[in-house]
């Protein structure tokens, strides 16, 4: 297992990119959201983008999230963090969001 750590530039989030048994597992450390380089191609796919294989898709995730191409949602429950994804399309609102509950979207340089 192999493991390649991406910190944003102000240090508040860590991307974990974990390849193990030929999967490739992205996610930042700490919280439950994560994606896989094979769902990427789908993903990519969907908006019309083909990026070929799970490696190039997760190159591709990492350019774009570090090019501030792509949304980072924080979810929040009374202030806490609770989770963190990543959005590759325009993040829309989400009206799941409890009255103690906030998302936040950001970009990788903030």
């Amino acid at each position: 297992m192999t493991t390649q750590r991406y910190r944003t530039p102000d240090g508040m989030l860590e991307l974990l990119v974990i390849h193990e048994d030929g999967d490739i597992t992205v996610g930042f450390d700490g919280y439950t959201w994560h994606t896989h380089g094979d769902v990427l191609v789908g993903e990519y796919a969907f908006l019309g983008e083909v990026v070929g294989t799970p490696e190039q898709a997760v190159e591709r995730f990492l350019y774009d999230l570090q090019s501030d191409d792509a949304t980072i949602v924080i979810y929040r429950k009374g202030g806490t963090i609770q989770d963190v994804s990543v959005s590759l399309s325009e993040a829309e609102d989400d009206d799941s969001i409890g009255p103690d509950e906030s998302r936040e979207l950001r970009s990788w340089s903030k």
